[in-house]
């Protein structure tokens, strides 16, 4: 969804593993210090962790939802990144955030 951010979907049982409050989210791996997500304060794996034959860093942020759309599979995934970059330079967008069992939303404005 953006430079410089390695994710993952987690669905199905790797979704029930990690104990998400709905079917699919987009765990986040790792981040470049310099990619835009990292300036959104989100935050990268760092446990690594292998769950039925998928190797992953888990402990980062799990995205739920953004720009109004529920995280529930791979094309949730496209319609998130064909709304965020149609939407207008300077438009707020939000987005709910599971960090470390917790539930919380962020807004940033889009700038390019």
């Amino acid at each position: 969804i953006w430079g410089g951010m390695e994710s993952i979907l987690l669905d199905g049982n790797l979704a029930k593993a990690l104990n998400l409050p709905q079917e699919a989210g987009l765990l986040i791996t790792s981040l470049s210090s310099k990619g835009s997500a990292s300036a959104l304060g989100l935050k990268g794996g760092y446990i690594s962790a292998k769950i039925e034959d998928t190797e992953l860093k888990i402990g980062g942020d799990i995205i739920l939802e953004l720009a109004g759309i529920t995280v529930k599979d791979i094309n949730s995934i496209f319609e998130i990144r064909k709304k965020i970059s149609e939407t207008p330079k300077g438009e707020v967008i939000t987005m709910t955030v599971l960090r470390n069992g917790k539930i919380g939303k962020a807004e940033f404005t889009r700038e390019n």
